[in-house]
């Protein structure tokens, strides 16, 4: 794996993922670190912790919360209330069942990974 890439962590605020992303930040030399989990009240202090471990290399650490499975503009709504509210839920079934290429231009992960490039 060359050096200088960007990686992505979903999940990357848990204990597993912080773990992952010190073992990247520390053996890989990693131009950027996206640290994506559900809640920014998860995301907030991992970055905290892990700019304080690694502060002195040159790496850019990013902060992405929300359900990345879901269309983008849906991904900080609270599960209960896409479920709850009629027109969230024809949106995402329309993104399951309806046109493929239209679901891919709303998908959340296709566009944290089309802005990041990991």
């Amino acid at each position: 794996m060359s050096r200088g890439e960007s990686f992505l962590l979903l999940g990357g605020a848990g204990l597993t993922g912080k773990q992952i992303a010190r073992r990247i930040a520390q053996y890989l030399s990693p131009r950027k670190i996206i640290i994506a989990s559900l809640l920014e009240s998860e995301v907030t202090p991992a970055l905290v912790e892990l700019k304080a471990d690694f502060g002195d290399q040159n790496i850019e650490w990013v902060g992405i919360w929300g359900n990345v499975f879901i269309r983008t503009e849906y991904a900080s709504t609270p599960r209960q209330q896409l479920l709850d509210d009629e027109a969230f839920r024809d949106a995402l079934y329309t993104d399951l069942f309806g046109n493929i290429d239209t679901a891919y231009q709303h998908s959340s992960l296709v566009n944290i990974i089309l802005k990041h490039k990991p």
